[in-house]
């Protein structure tokens, strides 16, 4: 699935108030984005519509065709955690203002993988291994063990069977809990022309050029489950990670993370199998620099200017990628995180796709420690949805271990083509035309809630670097309760706010009693010594 792109913002305002925005479009700022009747590549915005065209969300639907389980034989698990979804959503009253929309998904999928969980009734001894009257199949080529969520991935050859059907047959199975095609997710971003330098940093209050202020740590690391990394840009080299624990060159899996001399940036995992780390995309690396490029004088600076860049690539050159390789990288990194002894591990996904609700995923991320930052989606819709086919996951699964970000604009209003809902959206944060860095050693602007995400990821960073005591839980808490509330993003998030990363460490000191690192002002002594947009060197 391709993502919903953005418009491109140019310099000269549109000539009629329902002007088709297109690849020569001419806007005066990103805010006439949310111009009501503007038609973006040949889709109405539904961001401002008038509270006469509301539509209320629909009943809940829960079908073995639209939830793509066995809804006989799925674990209680997998039924508890639809029901939790659409409870949650039962109601949407909290931004009666705004318009549910509907959007259609094919839901691509790869043709020669598929996910299979078997229950209590199969026949093997252990969960890691298949059936063997499934192991037999002539279309099963192979199949790997995905430990943390009891899930086989099984491969298979594509000329001798549709995957399809192979999945449907698999539900009819007394011992299979559920089957689903291993969905296709896709990058959340558009490139923008042009755009304003870090004025991001200068909205989410980032630390610059704080008083006594630490800029982050290289102790701890952010794991960036994307298309990968430039690990020698001049930006981002002196944060790239480093395992310690790999012997280069020597073919082996020397820490048992998955991956076979990964000692520089990380790993990556393509079609199920192991790939270098370099970014042939560009949203990796540019999501990168803007959680953590460095403060040295030239190019752009992060939110962290000190960090570990831990990039596990799955999204191919296209900006696509397969649940099942994204559940590798999940698992990749937590192995490291342990190894390390990170006591909060730090996710950032700026990807995802809509209608693709898949408890493998789900569970993926319940099951593992650490605090999870996803993009919200850019398809320009209310997701507080009961129909579960109308929200974007993983963003919208809901789970006490995870933030889903959406995009404001540089006038802290909604931007157009973010998805939104006082229920299923944690907070924004800036995601119109945010410089940053890109392949080649060189930078580029880009547009959408993936690049709202990692700014989030990098403020989650420099909390764990403060406070060395913190929690999962309070990271995540101290984040939403300290976010500024903005008068016109109201109603599209749970907090209706942006982040503040200054306030937020106020708000661990003063309402949480987290001490912050000895050699570190009190948050009295802190205090804004100049814009980080007036910092950088590039014109």
């Amino acid at each position: 699935m391709q993502a919903f792109t953005p418009a491109t913002v140019a310099s000269r305002p549109p000539t009629s108030d329902n002007a088709t925005i297109g690849s020569e479009a001419f806007i005066e700022s990103a805010a006439a984005l949310v111009s009501p009747g503007t038609t973006i590549n040949g889709r109405l915005s539904s961001a401002l519509l008038s509270d006469a065209a509301f539509v209320a969300a629909p009943v809940p639907m829960v079908t073995t065709g639209i939830l793509n389980i066995s809804a006989t034989n799925a674990s209680a698990s997998v039924l508890a955690n639809i029901s939790t979804l659409q409870t949650n959503l039962q109601t949407n009253t909290a931004s009666p203002n705004l318009a549910q929309t509907t959007s259609t998904n094919e839901l691509p999928s790869s043709d020669a993988r598929i996910l299979v969980q078997f229950n209590s009734l199969a026949s093997t001894a252990t969960t890691s291994a298949i059936p063997q009257d499934v192991a037999d199949l002539s279309a099963v080529v192979n199949s790997t063990f995905l430990a943390n969520v009891d899930t086989h991935v099984l491969e298979l050859d594509n000329s001798t069977v549709n995957a399809s059907e192979l999945v449907t047959e698999l539900r009819g199975r007394d011992d299979v809990a559920y089957a689903s095609l291993d969905y296709k997710v896709s990058v959340q971003y558009s490139d923008t022309p042009y755009g304003y330098n870090l004025y991001n940093l200068d909205l989410i209050q980032a630390p610059c050029n704080w008083n006594q202020e630490t800029y982050g740590s290289n102790n701890i690391a952010v794991c960036i489950i994307d298309s990968g990394i430039q690990t020698n840009h001049p930006d981002l080299a002196a944060n790239v990670w480093v395992n310690t624990a790999e012997i280069p060159n020597n073919g082996i899996d020397d820490d048992g993370n998955g991956c076979i001399d990964d000692v520089l940036g990380g790993c990556g995992f393509i079609n199920g199998k192991q790939v270098p780390v370099d970014d042939d995309n560009s949203h990796g690396t540019h999501v990168a620099g803007t959680i953590g490029a460095t403060k040295n004088g030239a190019g752009v600076m992060g939110v962290a200017q000190k960090v570990s860049l831990m990039s596990c690539k799955f999204l191919d050159a296209n900006g696509d990628g397969f649940n099942s390789d994204a559940i590798a990288c999940i698992n990749y990194c937590a192995a490291n995180f342990k190894r390390m002894g990170q006591k909060v591990p730090i996710y950032s996904n700026s990807w995802g796709c809509l209608n693709c609700y898949d408890p493998t995923v789900y569970n993926a991320i319940a099951n593992t420690a650490g605090l999870f930052l996803f993009a919200a989606g850019n398809n320009g819709q209310l997701t507080d949805s009961t129909d579960i086919t109308q929200q974007f996951f993983p963003a919208d699964y809901g789970l006490a271990n995870q933030i889903s970000v959406g995009a404001s604009d540089t006038t802290d209003s909604l931007a157009a083509f973010s998805n939104y809902g006082a229920k299923t959206v944690s907070l924004m944060a800036p995601g119109v035309n945010i410089l940053s860095t890109i392949p080649g050693s060189t930078y580029a602007y880009k547009s959408g809630t993936s690049m709202a995400c990692p700014q989030t990821a990098g403020a989650a960073a420099l909390m764990a670097t403060e406070y060395a005591s913190l929690t999962a839980a309070d990271l995540k808490a101290s984040m939403l309760s300290s976010a500024t509330p903005v008068a016109t993003l109201q109603g599209y998030s749970q907090t209706g706010g942006r982040l503040n990363i200054l306030n937020q460490t106020r708000v661990l000191s003063s309402n949480y009693g987290y001490v912050r690192a000895s050699n570190l002002a009190k948050d009295s002594a802190v205090t804004r010594q100049s814009k980080c947009s007036a910092m950088t060197a590039l014109g």
